[in-house]
């Protein structure tokens, strides 16, 4: 048995059974960091007090008071941190608070991984601005809406010896805009497993005139500019998740009369995306601005062809073909258009990349901060 080295705690605002991208990248770094013999703790938010078993878990109610329940989240950090040589955050407010305080009265190390810009998301999904990120801040937007929010995430990234973020525009905009320094944050992409030719095979016979998208159902995800992008195409356009825009999103198809063109599958797992996938030409998300997506990675990954916002901070470089402006209708339209009217080629493409980002390669280079 490998000897354990230290334990880390892991604060975070979602676990597994939750689906998002926190809960599955916690679970397979801790998962990873266990199997090198490091003891692992986490403390996370939950509906419920059950959660996936094989960690030392503590789960607060997520059905609190939003005062109480961060509160007795603090309390539990800081309860389990007692122990550990490493507390690491994997957001900037709900767990990130919390975990930097316990950090600062306990004098541990503190480390963060920040997946998206949780001030901008904020914004958009409010309806305040309709813009990418990176003119969100550009404009000065970021400090008129809600400069205490902005306030707190700043003190949270400055109070942590490495900040991890997934893509080297949110690194910009850390460094320029939050005033952290260049030296502390480090890009650690979402992994990107490529799968075996056998594996492709399977997923490459998909059905020509079916595009997918997969995430929550929210403003800046742009899904009622793609769904009028899509009238007058013969296509089939597949929506899985859930949100607050899904009611919004039912009546727009249903004034354009696209009930035979839009299906909304909810929330379905990972396995069932997987066969939405393979019976799907390609993947798309035109948000305003996209951080590293996992689904889009996956489709890659499985050998399809996808459609994406040109303002990303994805770990594969994209061809052209593959990018479009989210704020232009007509070239979703278009480009949509292009990929299925030239699939063998777009998959052509898409055996071009070579780029690979294990599990491994990921909690390997979260080893060397520890």
């Amino acid at each position: 048995m490998t000897k354990i080295e230290k334990k880390i705690l892991i604060a975070t605002g979602i676990w597994l059974p939750d689906v998002g991208g926190p809960a599955t990248y916690g679970w397979n770094t801790a998962e990873k960091l266990t199997e090198r013999g490091f003891k692992v703790g986490v403390v996370t938010y939950g509906k419920k007090l059950k959660v996936r078993e094989g960690f030392e878990v503590r789960v607060v109610n997520r059905g609190l008071n939003k005062l109480f329940r961060f509160f007795l989240y603090f309390l539990k950090v800081l309860k389990e941190a007692r122990g550990a040589e490493v507390i690491y955050a994997l957001d900037a407010t709900a767990a990130g608070l919390p975990a930097a305080l316990t950090a600062m009265i306990l004098r541990k190390k503190f480390l963060i991984r920040v997946g998206g810009d949780l001030l901008w998301e904020r914004a958009a999904e409010g309806g305040f601005f309709e813009e990418s990120d990176r003119d969100f801040y550009e404009k000065g937007n970021y400090l008129k809406y809600k400069p205490k929010l902005f306030k707190v995430i700043r003190f949270v990234l400055r109070r942590a010896k490495r900040v991890f973020v997934p893509a080297q525009s949110l690194k910009e905009i850390y460094i320029k805009f939050y005033g952290i320094g260049s030296e502390k944050i480090e890009i650690l992409p979402n992994v990107f497993e490529k799968k075996t030719d056998e594996d492709k095979r399977n997923y490459e016979a998909g059905i020509e005139k079916k595009i997918v998208f997969a995430g929550r159902l929210i403003k800046y995800k742009n899904l009622e500019r793609l769904i009028e992008a899509i009238n007058k195409l013969k296509v089939k356009l597949l929506i899985a998740g859930e949100g607050p825009e899904e009611e919004n999103l039912k009546s727009k198809v249903k004034s354009l009369g696209l009930e035979n063109g839009v299906e909304f599958l909810g929330r379905i797992s990972r396995d069932e995306l997987k066969e939405v996938v393979k019976n799907s030409a390609a993947g798309i998300s035109v948000a305003w601005t996209e951080y590293n997506p996992n689904f889009i990675l996956e489709c890659l990954s499985l050998g399809k062809p996808v459609l994406l916002s040109r303002e990303n901070g994805l770990s594969v470089k994209l061809p052209e073909i593959f990018l479009v402006n989210p704020f232009s209708k007509e070239e979703i339209r278009k480009k949509i258009e292009i990929i299925l009217d030239n699939l063998e080629e777009a998959r052509k493409e898409v055996k071009k990349i070579s780029f690979s980002y294990t599990w491994d390669d990921s909690v390997n280079d979260l080893v060397k901060n520890l």
